[in-house]
C-alpha cells in the first residue's frame, strides 16, 4: 500500500475526527446519533469510543457540501 493510500486509511479518534472535520467533538457526536455518520468501528459496550477512517469523514464532508 502507497503512502498516499496509508494516509487515506487512516484511523481516527472521535476527537481527531472533529478536529479534522473543523467542527466540536459533541457536533460530530451528534451527526452520529442522528445516523448522518456511521463510525468504522462502533464503541464497544462499556465503552465510549468510535473510530473513523480518514477516508469516511472526508467522503461525508464531500456529500454534506453537496447537500
Amino acid at each position: 500500500m502507497g503512502d498516499a493510500a496509508k494516509l487515506l486509511d487512516e484511523w481516527m479518534t472521535t476527537s481527531e475526527a472533529a478536529a479534522y472535520a473543523k467542527m466540536s467533538k459533541r457536533a460530530l457526536l451528534e451527526h452520529v446519533a442522528k445516523g448522518r455518520l456511521a463510525p468504522d468501528s462502533r464503541a464497544r459496550p462499556g465503552f465510549r469510543h468510535h473510530r473513523f477512517r480518514r477516508s469516511t469523514i472526508d467522503a461525508w464532508l464531500a456529500g454534506e457540501s453537496d447537500g
